[in-house]
């Protein structure tokens, strides 16, 4: 059986909060950004991760605010968006292969799986939102133990279909939301329950990206 456990980035959570996420963390810094200064002065150049989600097109629309020349940026994104052009000011960028060896944008499916982008096999490595710390923020938990009972049962099930198939569960936590001290506590219960079971793999979806192309390679 495996068990994912993952920190996840700011595109796990409804589109208005992560774009309401993005632009603060531009605001508190006083214009020009002291921040994207110094990775300026340092590089010269600047590079936006996941350039064509929702939070990479914002960041890219506040550099157009922020600055009316714009320095050297890259456009990164996984295999599947290589080769899109993006407008940004007077520039067309075109998003280059991050160096990834999968993504975790499907939500249809309990194991990673293969696809065919451009031609050649991509891993998928399925995430959810059902065992999510994000649903503090969507009313949809409301005390630690919500998170602890939901993570349980779930895991529950999963490890009694895991004795003849492998499972794997995807355990979505970010540290403003599950570090908090009330919520902290029902984590640890969580991981410590799971911890006393046989045949339990905690691990990142990189781990697991790996491990998957390892033992079950495309071709």
């Amino acid at each position: 059986m495996l068990l994912l456990c993952q920190r996840t980035g700011m595109r796990t959570v409804s589109k208005p909060a992560a774009l309401m996420r993005a632009k603060s963390a531009f605001s508190i810094f006083p214009p020009p950004s002291i921040l994207i200064v110094a990775v300026y002065d340092l590089l010269g150049s600047i590079a936006i991760v996941g350039a064509t989600g929702a939070v990479g097109t914002e960041f890219f629309h506040i550099l157009e605010q922020r600055y009316s020349a714009l320095p050297r940026i890259k456009a990164l994104a996984s295999s599947r968006s290589a080769g899109k052009r993006l407008s940004v000011g007077d520039r067309e960028l075109v998003v280059e292969e991050g160096g990834f060896i999968y993504d975790c944008n499907a939500y249809n499916d309990d194991l990673p799986y293969y696809t065919e982008v451009h031609g050649k096999k991509w891993l998928g490595v399925p995430y959810s939102l059902e065992v999510n710390d994000t649903k503090f923020w969507r009313g949809e938990l409301i005390t630690p133990n919500d998170f602890f009972e939901a993570a349980r049962s779930c895991f529950d099930m999963l490890y009694e279909e895991g004795a003849t198939h492998p499972k794997m569960m995807s355990v979505g936590l970010h540290c403003r939301i599950i570090g908090k001290p009330g919520r902290a506590n029902a984590l640890r219960q969580f991981l410590k329950y799971a911890s006393e079971k046989e045949g339990v793999w905690f691990a990142t979806r990189l781990e697991i990206a790996r491990w998957w192309l390892e033992h079950y390679p495309s071709e």
